[in-house]
């Protein structure tokens, strides 16, 4: 669970083996109150994880804003990002949002 409040240039790896019908999760204390700014980025690697309700505004982040993979040897499997958002980014600006490898997994 990440705590409430602004997380500036926050650079997640999300890591870990576990099940569809068991996740490991990663959510705010409170849906929509942890705000991911600047260049802050998600990558999540491994089987069965869940992300959820997390929120990135007028990201600059020059890569991908989140990855379903850590690495090109770590992809995702079986793993879910549900209910995110990334809002008031710099339309000017031509990048991926997300980025979907590995296999299984779902955004909703």
């Amino acid at each position: 669970i990440l705590a409430d409040g602004e997380w500036r240039d926050a650079d997640l790896v999300f890591r870990g083996e576990g099940a569809v019908d068991n996740p490991i999760r990663l959510k705010p204390q409170t849906p929509g109150k942890v705000i991911f700014l600047g260049t802050s980025r998600l990558r999540m690697g491994g089987e069965g994880l869940y992300v959820e309700d997390l929120l990135w505004r007028d990201s600059s982040a020059t890569d991908d804003v989140i990855s379903f993979r850590i690495d090109s040897k770590t992809m995702a499997r079986k793993c879910t990002l549900a209910e995110c958002a990334i809002v008031g980014d710099n339309p000017d600006k031509e990048r991926k949002f997300v980025s979907i490898y590995g296999e299984g997994n779902i955004v909703y």
